[in-house]
């Protein structure tokens, strides 16, 4: 994550990294998302499901990370009238699938397996790594099925290890 903070220079695109990888959001999500959406003062992020809004339409509330927040109030500070938080080219025909296609490529470059999603993958690992409840996980990614969540996490060698260490054999 700290090389791709210092090796990406689009705005949209580290916006829209910085919260996929901060709030476990799909692209869709992150790239929809309103600044009205981000509860400064109560420090929580509202997200509005877009592939899950049949099933589960109403919006799930997430604690807002402090990195994140102190990065979205520069932002804010610089587009104070802008609707939503990741500005896109209006020139573009799909920004999603553009975004999409550009976050590959720009990983790709970098020697960085993986894609937008990956950035899903990646909260949901840290956040059971550092300890959180998978039920809390489940419902802050909004997963109903915890073989799902097993989908998901993917677990470090070095946590694994230091786990292994606490064992009191």
């Amino acid at each position: 994550w700290y090389r791709i903070k210092r090796e990406i220079k689009s705005e949209a695109m580290l916006t829209v990294l910085f919260i996929m990888i901060s709030t476990g959001t799909r692209l869709k999500e992150a790239m929809l998302m309103k600044w009205d959406h981000i509860l400064f003062d109560q420090d929580l992020v509202k997200i509005t499901p877009y592939k899950t809004r049949k099933s589960n339409p109403n919006p799930v509330y997430i604690p807002l990370h402090p990195s994140l927040k102190a990065y979205l109030l520069k932002l804010r500070q610089k587009y104070p009238d802008a609707e939503f938080i990741v500005k896109t080219s209006k020139e573009t025909a799909n920004p999603i699938y553009s975004m999409s296609a550009n976050i590959s490529e720009k990983l790709k470059k970098l020697k960085i397996k993986g894609t937008a999603h990956t950035c899903r993958h990646t909260y949901i690992s840290w956040a059971f790594m550092e300890g959180l409840d998978g039920l809390i996980i489940m419902d802050w990614a909004r997963i109903k099925n915890p073989k799902i969540l097993k989908r998901y996490t993917h677990l470090s060698p070095k946590f694994t290890k230091e786990n292994i260490n606490k064992m009191k054999i």
